[in-house]
């Protein structure tokens, strides 16, 4: 997981993505697997809490 910041104008926006690392040569980069959007509008919304759970299940492996 990556937080992820643009700015446009005035505002600054805060992206959540799923990246995973790969090495080019001698450097390790992170590759967009997918994007799950604004911060603010997944915790509004409760898919914030929905992802972090499940994440941590896998983690745990139940």
């Amino acid at each position: 997981m990556k937080t992820t910041a643009a700015r446009r104008g005035d505002k600054t926006y805060s992206c959540l993505s799923l990246v995973e690392a790969v090495r080019e040569r001698t450097k390790v980069k992170h590759r967009v697997l997918l994007r799950l959007g604004k911060v603010s509008e997944l915790r509004d919304s409760g898919q914030l809490d929905r992802i972090i759970a499940a994440l941590r299940q896998h983690a745990e492996g139940t």
